[in-house]
Order: C-alpha cells, then structure tokens, then sequence
C-alpha cells in the first residue's frame, strides 16, 4: 500500500480526497433537500411520523459518513505511507521512531468507528433513548469529548511527524521545526499542500538516501 501513496500523482489524490466525495456530498444534500419539501407536504395533510422523519436524516449521514469514510481511508493511506515508507530513504542514523506514530494515527480511525457507532445506534434505538437520563447524557458527552480532544493532539501529532519526515529525507540531516514548519501547514491545508508536496514526495520515492552523520 505504502507504494501506490508513494508513487501517486497530485491530482490523483486531489480527486480521491476531494473530487468524489464532493460529488457524493452533493447528491446527500440534494436528497436531504427533497426531504424538506416532502416534509412540508406532510405537515400540510398531517400525514408525519417520527419514522418518516429519521429515515432521511438517517440517509443523509449515510452519505456523510461515506465521504468521511473515503476521505480518511485516503488520508490515512497517504500519511501513513509517508510516515513509514520514507523512513527508508532516511539515512539510518537518522530514522524515527514509529510507534507512537502509528498509535496517533490509528487513534483517530477508532474515534470515527466508535461515533459511527453510536450515531447508528441513537438513530435505530431513538425511541427508547427519548426517556434517557440527563446525567448519563453529559458523562457519554464528556467522554466524547475527552476522546475528541486527544485525537486531536493525535492528528496534530502526526501532521508534524509527516512534515519532519520530508524535510529529513530531503536534507539528509537533523531538521529542526523551523526547517519544516512550511511543509508542516502544507500537510495541514492538504487541498492545496499536497500538489506541492506530492511531486517532492514522487521523487523522493525515486532514490535511495544516502548514509549521512548527523549534525
């Protein structure tokens, strides 16, 4: 996998990134749209239920957790496959340690899982959930919160592990943060960093690093 991320092309990535899930992002809302009008129509004859109200919604956040999903299966691929596979062009004495790496990294994915999960299951289970205490309310919400805030610090993590990655590999040095603060907001605004890096990344992909001391 690590390969294709390597050896893609900018605008390959732009379209999986951001082409696609835009288009199917829009045939959500427009469906969602279509909802509203039908919705005032069944308010005019009083012919509404919960049931014909959740079925949409829950349609809608099908389509957006589709183009989340896609969005950070890509996402993920990409930096993943920059974190670790170009620590092979890194020279040895230079090369980072991935492990808390792959643990941000993987955090984030179990976050959005277990939001899905949850999502789905207020929306199958919305009528017994009606009556549901307000004191367990605010200790799931707390928890999400806590869990949100850390996958946070996990991206943030991983955008700076990514940059410095790069700009190691194509210094053959120690890179401080001010060496890659530029790469750094690239990574962070990807719609538009990643048709520079990309191209810096392909021909990185292209040669083997050299052996270097370090400085």
């Amino acid at each position: 996998m690590k390969n294709i991320f390597l050896k893609a092309k900018h605008w390959q990535l732009f379209v999986l990134t951001f082409v696609i899930p835009f288009v199917i992002q829009g045939i959500g809302m427009s469906q969602f749209f279509e909802f509203f009008q039908l919705l005032g129509t069944m308010e005019e004859s009083g012919d509404i239920s919960p049931a014909a109200v959740i079925k949409p919604i829950s349609n809608f956040f099908g389509f957006m957790m589709v183009v989340s999903a896609l969005v950070g299966v890509v996402m993920f691929g990409w930096l993943w496959s920059v974190g670790i596979g170009l620590q092979g062009k890194i020279p040895e004495d230079l090369k980072m340690k991935t492990g808390l790496f792959k643990a941000a990294l993987i955090l984030p994915i179990v976050y959005f899982v277990g939001i899905f999960g949850v999502i789905s299951f207020v929306f199958l289970n919305y009528e017994s959930l009606i009556n549901f205490s307000m004191a367990s309310s605010v200790q799931i919400f707390s928890t999400i919160f806590s869990v949100h805030l850390l996958s946070i610090i996990a991206v943030i993590y991983t955008f700076v592990f990514v940059a410095k990655t790069v700009k190691t590999a194509e210094l053959q040095r120690k890179v401080a943060f001010e060496d890659f603060i530029g790469e750094f907001f690239m990574v962070c605004f990807y719609m538009v960093g990643v048709w520079i890096l990309q191209p810096r990344i392909n021909e990185l992909y292209s040669y083997k690093a050299e052996n270097h001391e370090v400085d």
